[in-house]
């Protein structure tokens, strides 16, 4: 049986805390190689970090390598991760033996795999045709967890147009195991069963805080983020916007 915690915050890292100066030019505290924190973001996790009855544990779609980039994988207050969706927790490193062994079994019975789904949108990537553009997408197999997608060129003006365009065509090709996540540069085919929530739940389980509390910016966060106690999300999100456009349609009546 593990200690009691009082709390747990469960933490989406990109687009959440920290983001690409193309993204927000604000950011000014690096977190990655390439990403960095705003003011408000620094001081917003300061708050948890520096709360010792506080376990923060980050949530992310990153895969190891991705997460070992950012400054949280090495700071002495996370002893919890949750990374590829869902598809993998790590306690101090190492890859909680139950979890795993769940999440493996899901994948047997997986149809189509994940390599599967990557060369069924590889054929589609190499017959979807724009006029005056080639080899604009960059596939990925992320270690047999799910496929991503990302334009090469995000200082094309259009390249929102073209990501959109792709997530209409790939509505076509993706079957009901598979989930289709879209969030400004990043397309992702993800199972149905890396869900983040899952994962929330069964780390509530197995902690059981007296507080739960999800941070989260994009519509994929809203499962996990209400299973929690408390929901926080910036403003300047797909969550926020969200919001934005209901409240206004509300208005409006």
């Amino acid at each position: 049986m593990l200690d009691t915690q009082e709390a747990m915050v469960f933490l989406d890292l990109d687009d959440t805390i920290f983001q690409t100066l193309r993204k927000n030019p604000e950011g000014r505290y690096p977190a990655t190689g390439t990403s960095f924190m705003t003011e408000a973001q620094r001081l917003f996790l300061d708050i948890f970090l520096n709360s010792e009855q506080i376990l923060v544990v980050p949530i992310t779609a990153r895969d190891t390598a991705q997460y070992n980039r950012t400054f949280l994988s090495q700071h002495p207050r996370i002893k919890v991760s949750v990374l590829y969706y869902s598809g993998l927790i790590t306690t101090d490193g190492l890859h909680n033996k139950q979890w795993h062994k769940h999440t493996q079994s899901l994948y047997q019975d997986l149809t189509p795999s994940i390599q599967a789904m990557y060369e069924r949108t590889l054929r589609l990537l190499n017959s979807f045709v724009i006029p005056a553009q080639t080899g604009i997408f960059k596939l990925y197999n992320v270690d047999n967890y799910y496929v991503t997608i990302k334009h090469n060129n995000t200082s094309v003006g259009d390249y929102m147009q073209s990501n959109e365009r792709l997530v209409s065509e790939l509505q076509g090709i993706v079957e009901y195991g598979y989930n289709i996540y879209h969030n400004d540069n990043n397309i992702s085919l993800v199972p149905n069963f890396l869900n983040k929530k899952n994962a929330v739940n069964y780390l509530i389980e197995q902690y059981r805080p007296k507080l739960t509390i999800g941070v989260g910016d994009s519509l994929s966060d809203i499962g996990f983020i209400t299973q929690c106690n408390y929901g926080i999300f910036p403003s300047n999100s797909q969550i926020g916007s969200l919001v934005r456009r209901k409240e206004e349609s509300n208005a409006g009546r």
